[in-house]
């Protein structure tokens, strides 16, 4: 999932998710980008379904990418969606297509463990050390 090209955002919005011409789901995302949304709904959608997505009075078309049950709940789903006709601002704030994901940077595995290491300062005793 670290291979993004696009920059996501966290968030909870309150969606509506129509399937077909008349099933509306109430739903919620999780984090939204430019092209796509991770939702959670009550139902189970296959990957490939056409679905529309509506916040705030805006519509975009879209196809479920990916849809898995949510751990420790049997009713909730999770929901990946590709959205074909969203624009950069249809959430409402600004979300480039072409800016990379800010998680996208990896610290090197020394650097974490540096970071992780206790201080150690020259000026206090340790009597551990000294054998007392």
């Amino acid at each position: 999932m670290r291979n993004r090209n696009q920059r996501r955002a966290k968030g909870i919005l309150p969606i509506k998710v129509v399937l077909g011409d008349t099933t509306v789901v109430l739903a919620h995302t999780l984090d939204i980008s430019a092209s796509g949304v991770r939702v959670v709904l009550t139902r189970d959608l296959r990957p490939g379904a056409t679905v529309t997505v509506e916040y705030k009075h805006r519509r975009a078309a879209g196809t479920v990418a990916w849809c898995r049950a949510v751990k420790g709940s049997k009713y909730d789903h999770e929901v990946g969606v590709h959205l074909q006709n969203a624009g950069a601002k249809f959430w409402g704030v600004s979300l480039s297509p072409h800016e990379p994901d800010s998680e996208s940077t990896v610290l090197p595995f020394a650097q974490v463990m540096s970071l992780l290491a206790p201080k150690r300062h020259a000026n206090l005793r340790n009597p551990l050390e000294e054998g007392e």
